[in-house]
């Protein structure tokens, strides 16, 4: 393991670990989870894959995966106990949150300290990260944050989850728009679910 990747482990292990253990997540590896019956919030640290010599980047991916949804939307089942970030329902950086909404990443270096950084972390997820996860961990809330970064098809099957049939049907319209090389396949679904 590199210096950056020892550095980077005790910036999660000095702030952000402890304040998600508090709230129930467990870990593995620098992922966190925190799961019910109905949905796992994912919180995902990761390194930069350009980390080399005394100074690296890292950010913090987060994410909420609804099996009902996956379900719905017939996603690739994920192996494993529990689904990883780039698995969930929807997904987004905790640097896109924060006040400029630019993505975000932390610069991590033998000549910076620890401490500062990973308080500096810790305190993003706790005024941004967990307020974000909180939300769209209700199905709306995650309905409308999914049209809003346009995933329009999986937000179609929340609709049609939520008994909306005529509104799925708008959904699949626009996502086929956006994404015509799928057309075919949002086609073959909403014959399936008898939308068209």
């Amino acid at each position: 393991m590199s210096e950056i990747a020892k550095l980077i482990d005790d910036v999660i292990r000095l702030d952000l670990a402890k304040r998600l253990k508090a709230e129930g997540y467990r870990k593995s590896g620098r992922t966190f989870y925190l799961a019910d019956d109905s949905r796992t919030a994912v919180v995902n640290v990761q390194g930069s894959k350009s980390n080399l010599g005394d100074e690296g980047t890292f950010t913090v991916n987060l994410g909420v995966y609804f099996p009902d949804v996956a379900q719905i939307t017939n996603a690739i089942p994920f192996t494993g106990r529990f689904p990883r970030e780039y698995n969930c329902t929807i997904r987004k950086r905790l640097g896109k949150l924060m006040s400029d909404g630019n993505d975000f990443w932390w610069t991590v270096s033998s000549d910076r300290s620890v401490d500062v950084l990973a308080k500096d972390v810790g305190d993003a997820w706790s005024e941004h990260g967990k307020l974000w996860i909180d939300h769209i961990s209700d199905l709306e809330a995650a309905h409308a944050e999914l049209i809003n970064q346009q995933m329009f098809f999986i937000a179609a099957g929340v609709s049609l989850l939520r008994g909306r049939r005529d509104e799925a049907v708008e959904l699949v319209r626009q996502a086929e728009s956006r994404q015509p090389r799928a057309a075919g396949r949002m086609q073959e679904w909403a014959r399936q679910h008898e939308l068209v």
